[in-house]
């Protein structure tokens, strides 16, 4: 400290970035220096709140160290994940949306590959490494596709029946009990008792225990038993 100020030796004030030295600046909370243009990063197009690489690398390399684990529990298009395998971070992200050619999934696999946007140069990353991923065992919504494709009312009471009878559904049970009974409903057309049936059915998968409730395949089985590290 020198009259209230900071005397700061000038090699430590270089910084590399994509090859070149720069004059770098203290950390402050105003980080004008980080652009939010990130289309083209990670090979993946995410049009609302997807955040450049480098805003990322400035969070992780601030909180962590290499090895750490980094976690995102809404991942959208990846970029944490992204910017922790390129840091030699190990990560854990989670993401309840499929966005298809846009997923983390495959930012990650481009990023496995070689990606050099982002971050890439100014880490030399050349590729490599690996990531797992799981999907959460799908139990409503195969009630839903069930309930898309009945062709007549009797099928579509016969279903409610098995629905309401099923222990793993999550559903306003009270409510389709009280439509199943409704004459209102009764007299409604096809189209509109399913429409009914998929707003009270909760669509979102849940994860399960190996409870013997539910079905599993052996792979399946196998995993949960992983996962909740019960392996005998």
């Amino acid at each position: 400290m020198y009259h209230g100020g900071m005397l700061i030796p000038l090699q430590e004030r270089i910084v590399i970035e994509n090859g070149k030295p720069y004059f770098g600046v203290l950390a402050s909370d105003l980080w004008v220096d980080i652009s939010s243009t990130t289309a083209s990063e990670g090979g993946v197009s995410f049009s609302n709140g997807k955040k450049p690489e480098k805003l990322l690398k400035r969070i992780i390399e601030m909180a962590t160290d290499e090895g750490d684990i980094v976690l995102d529990y809404y991942l959208g298009s990846g970029t944490t994940a992204a910017v922790a395998h390129k840091l030699n971070r190990r990560y854990i992200g989670i993401e309840q949306l499929n966005y298809g050619e846009n997923d983390s999934t495959v930012r990650l696999q481009n990023v496995i590959l070689g990606d050099d946007t982002g971050i890439s140069k100014t880490v030399h990353w050349q590729g490599g490494g690996s990531f797992i991923y799981c999907e959460l065992h799908q139990i409503n919504q195969l009630w839903a596709e069930q309930i898309a494709s009945v062709a007549t009312k009797k099928r579509t009471m016969a279903l409610i029946a098995q629905i309401m009878a099923n222990p793993t559904v999550l559903s306003n049970a009270n409510k389709i009990a009280q439509a199943q009974g409704q004459q209102a409903f009764l007299k409604l057309d096809l189209a509109l008792q399913k429409k009914i049936l998929l707003q009270l059915l909760e669509l979102d998968d849940i994860a399960i225990t190996p409870s013997g409730v539910i079905q599993l395949s052996q792979q399946e089985l196998k995993l949960n038993q992983q996962f909740y590290n019960v392996l005998p």
